[in-house]
């Protein structure tokens, strides 16, 4: 589970939480802005689904995305690390 994937001020439904963990995972191992549709085919779920949690992250500044058409999204620097990189 991602530390990012859950919402503090909103209500965090299992599904919810294991879909944005899947997201925030994808983004961080393409190291790329991916549009959505790629997003959606490499986590194999509807395309409004993907963008439904990526507005929710892109809100709370948990991923980024370039104006330009077509939108590409990034994860943000900002928000909750993981702790396993730091531990021997």
């Amino acid at each position: 589970m991602h530390p990012n994937a859950r919402i503090l001020d909103s209500r965090n439904t299992w599904k919810g939480v294991e879909v944005r963990s899947r997201i925030l995972e994808y983004l961080e191992k393409s190291g790329e802005g991916q549009p959505v549709s790629e997003i959606a085919e490499g986590l194999t779920i509807p395309t409004y689904q993907a963008y439904f949690h990526l507005r929710r992250l892109y809100d709370r500044r948990l991923v980024t995305r370039k104006e330009k058409r077509p939108m590409k999204w990034r994860s943000s620097p900002l928000g909750q690390k993981r702790i396993t990189p730091y531990i021997p």
